[in-house]
């Protein structure tokens, strides 16, 4: 949480005993992740309701009625909790896919460092499972104030990629900016389309 990157760097050094391995480590608070959020629907990664309001295509809300009517007597809130956890089950399921797919926009984006795929995959699974831990940590920001819990997370997600980057990558800052820039904004394409996916999964399947 406090050094950026030097989990990823003794990895790649060797030393490895000590430490969970990545794939262990991002699936453990993946779960404590998603178990921990699904308590809490107000915190909810995503939440269908506010996807409605971005709805340019008008098909969401005749789909979320439509299945209401199979829900039965389900009350509103109900409905839409069970929504939300379908919809962020299959986003747990899909992230842990496509994160093999980030790892090539690292291994373009640093194709001159000549590192192997795994050690970028290493490097994706360490920066996905800080960002499971600090939202677990920020949960009660979360409840109280989700959109100043969702900045923090960006802001602190985007330092946290420089400076492990910065670390292990170790290239010149202006790269480094840049890289950051559209690293993050490529993972925010790729997040967007598991969204995508995984509401056309529960709403029009």
């Amino acid at each position: 949480m406090t050094r950026p990157g030097q989990l990823t760097e003794e990895y790649l050094l060797g030393r490895k005993k000590k430490y969970i391995r990545p794939i262990r480590l991002y699936l453990s608070l993946s779960m404590l992740y998603f178990f921990s959020f699904s308590f809490f629907d107000k915190a909810a990664l995503l939440d269908i309701r506010h996807v409605i309001k971005f709805d340019f295509t008008e098909r969401l809300l005749p789909a979320i009625n439509a299945k209401q009517q199979l829900g039965g007597a389900l009350s509103e809130e109900l409905f839409y909790r069970g929504v939300n956890q379908q919809l962020n089950n299959k986003i747990a399921l899909l992230l842990f896919l496509v994160i093999f797919a980030y790892v090539v926009v690292f291994k373009v984006v640093f194709f001159a460092k000549k590192l192997y795929y795994v050690e970028h995959l290493i490097f994706c699974l360490h920066l996905m499972s800080f960002s499971f831990l600090r939202d677990m940590l920020f949960l009660p920001l979360f409840l109280v104030n989700k959109p100043a819990g969702f900045g923090i997370a960006l802001l602190t997600t985007v330092i946290y990629l420089f400076l492990s980057m910065k670390r292990v990558y170790a290239a010149r800052v202006s790269k480094m900016i840049f890289a950051t820039m559209g690293l993050y904004a490529a993972f925010g394409v790729i997040f967007w389309v598991c969204a995508t996916f995984a509401i056309y999964q529960v709403l029009f399947r």
